[in-house]
């Protein structure tokens, strides 16, 4: 068996094996929320969680240094074994992990970076997917996990395919921190921009219509005509697109999108979706359409960067229950709105600031899709 592409100097046929045949695995420890701590301290080690690997949860724990633990580097490949994300793979932190994951070691003829690629392909998480069973909590079984089976080349070649993968990682991190530094740069300017206003008080009534979405459920259509404004849409900022074969909530150009609901502490509440063109659009039930009555006396972009997720939406989040924010709600807010030129030239700067994130985020796209097409190429 080959890859459909290699380096030049490779020809031999990969060999099969099972992971019961090439690793060993062994799983982490226990230990007591109350033994965990949140900063370092002598004789400590970091403690790895779940939600370190599947979340990159800035609550990191620490704990004393145990005798006897799976202490991982970060070339270690680690499975998550229980719980809702069973068959999940991590790699990358230093520490010990908890007993609710177990590492995969390879053996000599194996490059751990490269039984991480491996593991990460999703015709093997499949695969461990399906063998966690159906119970209340997943659980892979360590046999049902020993006979999954994989190829892999000489160690030269698994070297060399492990440093090009290693090279597009090092590419995608760089360009997802600038990405990040990009986003924190623009909150930190519409923070400037637009807490440091001497204008006019309105609420939003006075100056913008109100719509409810409507059910699409019936006219979801893969080659439908029209792109659906749902939650998922929105809060994947359009990434991840619904279409629908008719309008059954138009929109327009200059029109304002809000998620109406969301589960608690959710990241989609009020978030907004500014609409570009005509005749492209239908809006979904639990999204609402505001729309501007003066565009002459109010930029609609403005008050789009005004509205999306503004704090005086997010107070009506309990953080226990289901949010629904009514139409009262939504138009009872109070803007503070300086005068038309000032509006127009705050716009302009976020504007530009959005189409320089897009431009960023187009490059990393273009990373993970080049990676993507690589690993199925070069990869058996």
């Amino acid at each position: 068996m080959k890859p459909k592409l290699r380096f030049k100097e490779f020809s031999d046929e990969w060999c099969e094996t099972t992971l019961g045949e090439t690793t060993t695995f062994k799983q982490g420890i226990q230990v007591d929320v109350d033994k965990q701590f949140s900063k370092p301290f002598d004789n400590s080690v970091r403690f790895i969680r779940i939600v370190d690997y599947t979340q990159n949860t800035k609550d990191i724990r620490y704990i004393s240094k145990p005798a006897n633990a799976n202490y991982v580097d970060e070339h270690d490949v680690v499975l998550v074994r229980y719980g809702a994300t069973a068959g999940f793979v991590g790699h990358g932190i230093k520490g010990v992990i908890a007993n609710n994951m177990f590492t995969v070691t390879p053996n000599s003829n194996i490059n751990k970076d490269f039984l991480y690629t491996i593991l990460k392909q999703d015709k093997i998480y499949n695969k461990l997917n399906s063998s966690n069973g159906s119970s209340a909590m997943p659980a892979l079984n360590f046999g049902s996990v020993s006979i999954l089976k994989f190829s892999y080349p000489s160690i030269d070649e698994q070297n060399k395919l492990t440093n090009l993968i290693n090279l597009l990682d090092k590419k995608i991190e760089l360009q997802s921190k600038k990405i990040e530094d990009l986003k924190l740069f623009k909150k930190g300017l519409h923070n400037q921009l637009f807490n440091e206003i001497d204008g006019e008080d309105y609420l939003l009534s006075d100056i913008a219509k109100f719509e409810n979405g409507k059910g699409h459920e019936k006219i979801v259509d893969e080659n439908g005509n029209y792109i659906l404004i749902n939650s998922k849409f929105i809060s994947t900022e359009g990434s991840v697109i619904k279409n629908c074969s008719e309008q059954l909530t138009p929109l327009y150009k200059d029109d304002i999108t809000m998620v109406m609901s969301d589960l608690p502490n959710g990241k989609a509440l009020a978030k907004c979706y500014y609409i570009e063109f005509d005749n492209k659009y239908s809006l979904n039930q639990r999204i609402c359409r505001i729309s501007i009555k003066d565009k002459e006396e109010f930029n609609p972009k403005y008050l789009f960067y005004t509205l999306n997720r503004n704090p005086y939406y997010l107070k009506f989040d309990d953080g226990v229950n289901q949010t629904n924010l009514k139409k009262d709600d939504i138009l009872n807010i109070n803007l503070n709105i300086p005068d038309k030129t000032i509006q127009d030239k705050n716009a302009n700067i976020l504007t530009l600031i959005d189409k320089i994130i897009n431009k960023e985020l187009s490059k990393l796209d273009s990373l993970n899709s080049l990676k993507k097409g690589l690993i199925q190429n070069m990869f058996v």
